[in-house]
């Protein structure tokens, strides 16, 4: 991400990309890396609309890194002194 307030999907997807390479290069058995979703939790500073992260990961050039990921599950946090509510 280029700066706090900012994400960048394609910035996101070289550290997906990263995250994947070093798990192979660690590995004494490469291919049991394939079979196996690697964990990853993601924090995000500022606000970020979720559908961006989803779409970065689910439209990845590279179709290893698509498979070796998966979603699972997403939580938000909210401020509640910079928020406010209509009624």
């Amino acid at each position: 991400m280029d700066s706090p307030e900012c994400f960048s999907a394609a910035h996101f997807q070289k550290y997906l990309s990263g995250v994947l390479e070093s798990q192979h290069s660690r590995s004494s058995r490469p291919s049991a890396y394939h079979r196996k979703k690697v964990r990853l939790l993601v924090v995000l500073q500022g606000y970020t609309d979720v559908i961006d992260v989803v779409q970065a990961l689910q439209t990845h050039p590279d179709v290893d890194v698509k498979a070796s990921f998966a979603i699972g599950a997403v939580t938000t946090c909210v401020e509640p002194l910079s928020s406010y509510m209509e009624h």
